[in-house]
Parts: structure tokens; C-alpha cells; sequence
């Protein structure tokens, strides 16, 4: 009847049904990107419980199409810097998590005559999907030495045309590769960025689990004071464990703040109408009254998972040295999709069939168990 035929479920979420549908009490997962406790089971952050606690619950009307005003600016200033004062610079919108800012930032990009995309490669697949009305270049994000690809970065913006788009992950941390351009080497690549009017894009999912909230946050701020042409996605999925709360917010650094403003909440509007706002609701009450013990919080969590990687790959040997100097959740393994089926299969250890690892996945009591397994497979 509708000519269509079946889609894949997927392969990520596919994978996360896999996983709890198996029996066996030794089973982890590595899959999706969540912050699990010593034994693997996800939690929510104290802060952010006591936040929720005091949500009032008197009121469910709507949000303004932009979102909550309060919320949007103290989310602007956790990335950009308490002191923060330039909005008559920034235009922002309220969304429904950092994967809706992506695709709000396509829908944008195309009002705006935004053509071409320069993307390191491998990254989030759903980024495909997202910016699929963009003309996507591919550059390898590393070199055969497993560091960032600058000369491969240099390249494709050197023939890039004119008001193209670079795509960036903020702050220390990189999904799939845990490996994240440095200030100083986003510093080598500037002039061709001013030379050509590129539009930088930054995907900032994983903020304060790379380096730390300050360093991250000088990353981020450094790209605002250098870039002409600028916007971030961002999101309180990972780092204050809102995943099913879809808190995000999208600013841009503009000249045209009202005129932008405008086709921001027009997208919005024609999407979900206006965004939702339990998570705002409950990171405001932590911005206000529980922000330190967030931070903390956080600092913690970006630790343990150093620790998790760090104990991994001494257990594992050399053969994974190229994933040890990666920073936040993620790393690829560097095993074969075959040798990740088999994983699966004889000992019940799940993650996606590219070999990436979510070390918010692993359970520090079975890090020997889990090398052991990969050892053996290889």
C-alpha cells in the first residue's frame, strides 16, 4: 500500500536490545553512550536528584517557542564563562537534547545558502542522518599515527569553496574516538577558517568529560572569541545524566541576532511547537543552588572513567596503546566486526559492530574479565 519496505532497526539501539534480553548474569555493556557506577548500572548524579526534588509542580504550561530565557542564559555562561555579557551576540534556542540541535543547525544551514560540510571521520553515524541535506566531505580524524589529521584537515579547507561549514566536537572528548583537537592545533587551521568565511559547527555532547569543565570551557570559549561564524549544540545528557529528559540548547554567535532568532523559533515551531522543559526546570534549580556539588560530581565521574580506560589498557597490552591517551567516554577498539560478534556471542559482552567502547560501560570489578575475553578473541 505505501511502497515502502522495512528499515533496520537502529544497529545501536538494536544492540541495547540484545543486551537486556540476555540472560546471563556476567553480560556488559559497552554500547550506548551512558555513565554507569562500579558494578555498570546507570545512575543519576545526587545533585541532580535533589534538583528534581524541588521542581514545582504547580504549572505545566507551555514554554515560549525559544525555551526557558533563564535557563538558555545559564547554559551559555557554564560554556562560555560565568562572566559572560555579549548577548546582544548570541542568538539560542532551547531543544529537545544536543541531537535536535543538530538537526535544527541543518534545517538552518540551508536557509542560509550553507552547502558543503568538512567532517572528521569515524564519528557519530546519526550525524549522517542529521546533516543529511549537506554535501558531506570525509577527512580521516587521525593519521596512520593515530593522531589528530591536521594535514588532512588543511587539505580538504584548502579546497573547500567559500562559507562552508567545518564540523567540530567541543571540548576534550570525541565520539567514537576519544581523541579531540587541542586549542593549539585548532589554532593552525585558523587562518584558513578566516580566509574562507567557514562556519564552524560544534557538536559539544560530552562538556566537562574530556579535560575538565575549565578546560573544556576554555575550548569553548576560545572558539567564540576567534570564529566570526559559530554555533554550538549542546547537551546535559551525559554530564548530568538527563539522557531521557532531552535537555539541550543551541547558540550561535551572529551580527544578526534578531533575524536568526527568528528562523530559529520558526524551525522550532514547525518541529515540536516548543521545546520540552523538565530538565531545564531541574538544571536550573542546580545552577542555582547545587552547582558545586555538580561540578564535583562531574569532576569525579570525568576521573573514574580515566581510571576505567587507564586499567583496561594496562590489562589489554600494546596492541591497544592507540586508545590509552583518548579522554571521555569513548575509544575503538581495534578489533574487527567478526571478533565483535564473537564477543557478543561466547561471553556476552556487547558494543557496536566498529569496535567502539563506552567506558562509562565498564565495570571496574570486571575489567580483568572483560580483557581477558578480548584477549581471547583475538
Amino acid at each position: 500500500m505505501y511502497n515502502l519496505i522495512q528499515l533496520p532497526e537502529d544497529p545501536l539501539f538494536a544492540t541495547l536490545k540484545e543486551f537486556r534480553a540476555d540472560s546471563n548474569p556476567q553480560k556488559i555493556n559497552l554500547g550506548v553512550g551512558f555513565l554507569g557506577d562500579e558494578n555498570g548500572r546507570a545512575f543519576v548524579f545526587d545533585s541532580i536528584k535533589k534538583a528534581a526534588q524541588k521542581i514545582n509542580f504547580e504549572n505545566f504550561n507551555y514554554l515560549p517557542i525559544q525555551g526557558d530565557k533563564k535557563f538558555l542564559e545559564h547554559t551559555v555562561k557554564f560554556f562560555l564563562g560565568k562572566n559572560f555579557d555579549d548577548w546582544d551576540k548570541i542568538a539560542y534556542q532551547q531543544t529537545c537534547g544536543g541531537t535536535q540541535g543538530i538537526s535544527l543547525f541543518n534545517q538552518f544551514a540551508i536557509r542560509a545558502n550553507l552547502k558543503k560540510l568538512i567532517i572528521g571521520t569515524p564519528t557519530w553515524v546519526n550525524h549522517f542522518g542529521l546533516l543529511k541535506n549537506l554535501e558531506i566531505i570525509k577527512v580521516p580524524h587521525l593519521d596512520e599515527n593515530e593522531k589528530i589529521n591536521l594535514v588532512g584537515y588543511k587539505q580538504e579547507l584548502e579546497k573547500i569553496e567559500k562559507n562552508s561549514i567545518l564540523f567540530l566536537q567541543g571540548g576534550g572528548a570525541h565520539n567514537p574516538i576519544g581523541k579531540n583537537f587541542s586549542i593549539s592545533q585548532l589554532e593552525e587551521l585558523l587562518d584558513l577558517i578566516i580566509e574562507k568565511n567557514l562556519f564552524v559547527f560544534v557538536d559539544c555532547a560530552y562538556f566537562g568529560l574530556g579535560n575538565n569543565k575549565d578546560e573544556d570551557q576554555k575550548f569553548c570559549k576560545w572558539l567564540f572569541d576567534k570564529i566570526p561564524n559559530l554555533a554550538f549544540s549542546v547537551s546535559f545528557s551525559k554530564n548530568a545524566s538527563l539522557y531521557k529528559h532531552r535537555t539541550g540548547v543551541f547558540f550561535m554567535k551572529t551580527k544578526e541576532k534578531n533575524i536568526v532568532q527568528s528562523h530559529l523559533q520558526n524551525i522550532i515551531r514547525i518541529d515540536i511547537s516548543n521545546p520540552p522543559s523538565f530538565g531545564s526546570e531541574i538544571m536550573n534549580i542546580v545552577f542555582e543552588n547545587f552547582y558545586e556539588n555538580w561540578l564535583q560530581e562531574l569532576e569525579n565521574i570525568r576521573q573514574n572513567l580515566n581510571l576505567r580506560r587507564k586499567k583496561l589498557c594496562e590489562e589489554l597490552g600494546s596492541k591497544f596503546l592507540s586508545i590509552k591517551d583518548g579522554k571521555g567516554l569513548f575509544g575503538l577498539l581495534p578489533i574487527s566486526e567478526n571478533q565483535v560478534n564473537l564477543l557478543k556471542k561466547k561471553f556476552s559482552i556487547y558494543l557496536p559492530k566498529s569496535g567502539r567502547i563506552n567506558f562509562g560501560g565498564v565495570p571496574i570489578n570486571k575489567i580483568n574479565f572483560l580483557a581477558e575475553k578480548i584477549t581471547e578473541i583475538l
